[in-house]
């Protein structure tokens, strides 16, 4: 008789949990996960591919929750015994390095994040190819590192090539190929080109709500980032609009806490502000503030970038935090 720890019934636990994670409900996936690799440590041992393979997708729950923190330690475990294990230029080991730099990335360890896509990047190209869906991957994640860093010439530049390999490769509406377009836009955006980057967002917006929904977290993260060309370009009134749109399915998706969420969020007190209404902007900031301090830590960007929204706007405001 089968029990519920027979390697073929945690296999079944494990696909299922992946289904569950694919259909966006991650708390409840990551749940799954952390029973069956308990059971499969037991069973099979913290080296079986099995095990790592739930540890993989249980790191990828734990990342779409927004608590890359608790991602990026897992991945680095996986990624220690795949080594030891797999070989450092395997196939599945370049992959969890991949996913360890963009853990290290939505922590704002941009530097970090661009030198370990810099060493994947240097092996899928002599692996799988320069213009291997895997390596452009890699490549676009690094010029997003970049461009994070402000060496916006570098990234943009580099962006634009992996933009047009993958158009060429791919097609020009496949989901990594409308994300290289979207992290182009935004890093035009950082460099006050504010119209050009909202033409493109635009485009890119419309192309993502038809391929992947209107809902899929990362159509959202460019409709928030299209209201802040909006709200570049003064356009306050309607980038608040498009904005509370995207608040209210992040809430509702990802959770009031998910970074996603909180970004938003403060991108609408910007707005707010922007509008003359100083107080209700001032409460979003300190609200915003305290949630990215717990969710990301005091020391991220994003919780930096608030803080000095707060200082920023206290001066003129005379409003006691």
């Amino acid at each position: 008789m089968i029990g519920p720890e027979d390697p073929d019934t945690l296999e079944t636990a494990h696909n299922l949990a992946s289904s569950i994670s694919a259909h966006g409900e991650h708390a409840e996936a990551e749940a799954m996960q952390r029973e069956v690799h308990a059971a499969q440590v037991r069973v099979l041992g913290e080296e079986h591919p099995d095990t790592l393979a739930t540890m993989t997708c249980l790191s990828t729950s734990l990342y779409q929750q927004g608590k890359y923190a608790e991602a990026e330690a897992m991945r680095r475990e996986v990624l220690a015994v795949k080594k030891r294990v797999l070989g450092e230029e395997h196939l599945d080991t370049l992959a969890t390095a991949a996913h360890l730099a963009t853990s290290l990335y939505q922590q704002g360890r941009y530097a970090e994040a661009e030198a370990m896509d810099r060493e994947v990047l240097r092996v899928k190209k002599r692996v799988l190819g320069e213009e291997h869906q895997s390596t452009l991957a890699s490549a676009a994640n690094m010029a997003r590192s970049i461009c994070a860093q402000g060496r916006y010439e570098e990234g943009e530049a580099m962006e634009r090539e992996v933009h047009a390999v993958k158009t060429h490769v791919l097609g020009e509406d496949h989901p990594g190929t409308l994300e290289t377009a979207a992290n182009l836009a935004n890093c035009i955006s950082e460099q006050g080109r504010y119209a050009e980057a909202e033409a493109m967002q635009r485009k890119v917006h419309a192309a993502q709500a038809r391929v992947l929904g209107e809902e899929h977290p990362s159509t959202l993260r460019t409709a928030s980032n299209l209201a802040s060309s909006l709200a570049g370009q003064d356009k306050d009134a309607e980038a608040e609009v498009a904005e509370r749109e995207v608040l209210e399915a992040q809430t509702r998706l990802l959770g009031a806490k998910h970074p996603d969420t909180l970004a938003t969020k403060a991108n609408i007190a910007d707005s707010i502000w922007a509008q003359g209404r100083h107080a209700e902007a001032m409460q979003i900031f300190r609200e915003v503030h305290t949630a990215q301090t717990q969710v990301l830590g005091a020391e991220h960007p994003d919780t930096l970038i608030t803080k000095s929204n707060l200082e920023h706007r206290q001066s003129f405001s005379h409003i006691d935090l």
